[in-house]
């Protein structure tokens, strides 16, 4: 039996089809939780080498599986796991999902990248104005849990309009 992409996509997910096997599987949560682990690093290593090119040796294998766990986060967008691996700004995100809007399968990767964004101009004059032992706590700036900008050396020299 060929499994389909729906099949693929419930083992995925956690959904076992149906076995005697599977009543003793799920009695036994941790070896549940490693054996749909391994199943997610196999399918994410053959859509890795699918298209970048079979592996040459066990080295190379191996290499490949130890970055799965130290640099990736690999499972599903709802899990909470998903969410700790963001807060833990793991490099690399993969989940796979279907979109039923569109009738598509999807696979999504998220990379950590830096990010240097515009937050905002000031006025000369309100430099100017600022009190030094002030300047320090207007430095440091955090929004949401997913982005955090970290303290950073300013020039104390104002801007021209």
């Amino acid at each position: 039996m060929i499994p389909s992409p729906g099949h693929i996509l419930r083992v995925y997910s956690g959904v076992l089809p149906w076995s005697l096997a599977l009543d003793w599987l799920t009695e036994k949560p941790d070896l549940f939780q490693l054996a749909l682990k391994a199943f997610r690093y196999t399918l994410k290593l053959m859509i890795d080498k699918a298209s970048l090119g079979p592996i040459e040796d066990c080295k190379e294998l191996i290499n490949c599986l130890e970055e799965y766990e130290s640099d990736w986060y690999i499972g599903l967008v709802s899990d909470e796991k998903w969410k700790e691996a963001v807060l833990q700004e793991k490099p690399y995100l993969f989940s796979l999902g279907y979109d039923p809007n569109m009738g598509v399968y999807t696979g999504r990767v998220l990379t950590l990248q830096e990010l240097l964004i515009h937050v905002g101009k000031l006025n000369a004059e309100a430099v100017r104005e600022i009190p030094e032992q002030e300047i320090d706590k207007i430095i440091s700036f955090e929004t949401t849990e997913e982005f955090t900008m970290k303290k950073r050396l300013i020039s104390y020299a104002p801007m021209e309009d």
